[in-house]
């Protein structure tokens, strides 16, 4: 009786595959926005940063020799 089950299977088999392909270009996709996301945010903070820097600089000058 298995013999006559193998093209079930088989289609079964094949379903599976398409949803795991599926799956996986979805976690992909997820992946890649969360870690644009990610490099803006980190992007904003060093822009914040130089700002900053660029404030203590014009406000003290280079006083202090850069070792």
């Amino acid at each position: 009786m298995k013999i006559f089950a193998g093209p079930i299977w088989e289609g079964r088999l094949l379903e599976f595959v398409g949803v795991f392909a599926d799956r996986r270009k979805e976690f992909e996709f997820a992946m890649t926005i969360h870690t644009a996301v990610g490099v803006d945010e980190a992007n904003i903070k060093l822009d914040i940063v130089d700002e900053r820097t660029a404030e203590l600089n014009q406000k003290y000058g280079s006083r202090t020799p850069i070792v």
